[in-house]
């Protein structure tokens, strides 16, 4: 099994702390924000912290059915969060899990930087294509960014 790692960066208008409470709610935010990208996320066990494990189901006719989600970590106080990502589809489908570190970071503006680093354990025999990896980057910024839009647009909202 191969280990393909990657890191991005992306910055945003909301504060650390409002990001990060949204992020740690996405079980119940996501499905509110982009109901066209998110059919449920269900909660399978566990209360929303470490060992929580939610089924992620997506809209019928895309590329992706469904995936699981497992906190590994999480640390309120440092906005920090390590989750894995398993049994699904996309780049699951050559990959036994993916492994995300996820740190918001407050920025001189008011707002808040982003970051991740994925580790994706590509199964035996499998090739983790550019493709995969592309498509991975631009749903993971683009709901991000329509996260960011969200709370830009309800203020109050994790105040």
């Amino acid at each position: 099994m191969g280990v393909t790692r990657f890191e991005r960066e992306y910055p945003a208008a909301v504060g650390a702390s409002r990001m990060f409470k949204a992020f740690v709610d996405s079980p119940n935010l996501l499905p509110k924000a982009t109901p066209q990208a998110f059919k449920s996320i269900e909660v399978l066990e566990g209360d929303g912290g470490v060992g929580t494990v939610t089924l992620w189901t997506f809209p019928d006719g895309g590329h992706y059915k469904q995936v699981k989600q497992r906190i590994d970590a999480l640390d309120n106080d440092n906005f920090t969060c390590k989750y894995t990502m398993y049994d699904g589809d996309g780049i699951l489908a050559v990959a036994e899990k993916g492994v995300y570190d996820v740190k918001i970071e407050a920025s001189g503006n008011g707002g808040c930087v982003y970051k991740f680093a994925a580790e994706v354990y590509v199964k035996d025999g499998e090739e983790l294509k550019e493709e995969h990896v592309k498509d991975a980057e631009e749903r993971g910024s683009g709901l991000y960014k329509v996260l960011e839009a969200y709370l830009v647009a309800n203020p109050d909202l994790y105040a």
